[in-house]
């Protein structure tokens, strides 16, 4: 089962049709999410953009994906029930920034170069799945781009604090 998961994972599939593997069945529905922000219009999120940090005009670039989540323990995504949710960068988000084309559509792990957090809360961004490895503060307010250690190896995001 683990390498039919596996296999359903990094095929990304836009499909609905399940594939029996050993007697299990192993949904292959998909989705493709941009944003995981609760505020409304996008207010008040983490923005993490595909493209780079322009410091004449201080700006993220890119399209980019919004979060205000707590977590987003692996950026690949997430297993729902019997779907696969992908998180990937969007262009076409409410607000802020996002309008950009380049980078719409493709997957968010391991390719995020900027960001600017309008969050009320900090966020630490790893190069590993569950808060592991390498990592960056993304200080409330704060725009630009991200370290070495990060760039492009992004794979989960921690927020730091509530809003208070």
């Amino acid at each position: 089962m683990v390498a039919a998961l596996a296999m359903a994972f990094s095929t990304g599939s836009a499909s609905n049709a399940e594939e029996k593997t050993d007697d299990v069945v192993v949904p292959q529905a998909t989705s493709y999410v941009g944003d995981t922000c609760g505020s409304a219009n996008n207010r008040y999120c983490l923005r993490l953009h595909y493209g780079p940090y322009n410091s004449t005009t201080r700006t993220a670039t890119g399209s980019c994906h919004v979060t205000n989540r707590s977590s987003i323990p692996n950026h690949w995504g997430v297993i729902q029930g019997t779907e696969i949710v992908r998180y990937v960068f969007r262009a076409d988000l409410n607000g802020y920034g996002c309008g950009h084309v380049e980078g719409n559509g493709y997957a968010l792990s391991a390719a995020v170069a900027s960001y600017r957090n309008v969050d009320c809360k900090a966020h630490q961004i790893y190069a590993g799945t569950s808060g592991q490895g390498h990592s960056q503060m993304l200080g409330i307010g704060a725009v630009g781009a991200l370290n070495s250690g990060v760039l492009r190896k992004n794979n989960s995001t921690y927020a730091q604090g509530g809003c208070g």
